[in-house]
Parts: structure tokens; sequence; C-alpha cells
């Protein structure tokens, strides 16, 4: 069947036929684009919550080498006051890049006071 010439010309009953199955496919052209479009955006951005998680645990890295690099500065007395030792921060610069030194030496602070907590004689009696 021939479409009509003219596309002001309204939709008959004969032309119907021939424009539907055009219809039809324009549609399913559309929906397949869409739904590869919305594949692409759901990877694209997966793909950049995953680089921006990296970025930021790179300057969370960095920002922790810094802080441990100003703890090495500091002499015996100063790392007593905060309960840390020397040796700690020998350790903790051992560490690789990509574990972080701080959580270490707050784990190291913690356990020291609460051991010196539980060696504390008691004041009652």
């Amino acid at each position: 069947m021939r479409l009509a010439a003219d596309p002001r010309q309204p939709v008959t009953h004969r032309n119907r036929e021939a424009i539907m199955p055009l219809v039809h496919t324009t549609a399913s052209v559309t929906t397949n684009f869409q739904s590869g479009a919305e594949r692409f955006l759901d990877r694209s951005g997966k793909a950049a919550s995953a680089l921006t998680a990296r970025i930021a645990g790179l300057l969370r890295a960095i920002s922790n080498r810094r802080a441990l690099a100003r703890l090495a500065e500091m002499d015996h007395a100063q790392l007593r006051d905060i309960g840390l030792t020397p040796a700690d921060i020998y350790r903790a610069r051992g560490l690789s890049l990509t574990e972080d030194p701080t959580e270490m030496l707050a784990r190291d602070v913690a356990a020291r006071r609460s051991h010196r907590l539980l060696a504390a004689p008691s004041r009652n009696g």
C-alpha cells in the first residue's frame, strides 16, 4: 500500500494499514534506545560512584599520611601525652599506602587506656 502523498491528508482506513507498521517500528526503536540509554546511564553512574569513592579514599590516605608525618615530628613527651610511643609511629609508617595509619594508632591508644583502667588499683578498698 502507498502512503498518502500529502502529510496533512487525514489518515483513512486505506492508508492506516500502511502507516501502522511504521508507528510500531518507531515505538520499538524508541523503547530500545531509551532502555539502552538507561543502562548506559546506570552503568556510568555506578562507574562515577566507584571513581568518586576511590578519589575520596586517596585524598583520605594523603591526609592521614600527613597527620602521621606531624606525629613523627613530636618528641617522646608529647607522644606520651596523647598515649603513643615512638615505636607506634614507626610501626604506622611501615603500613602499606592502602592502610590507614591513624586507625591503627587510635586502636593502640584505646587498648592502652583500657589496659590501664583494668590494671588500676581499686580506690574503694
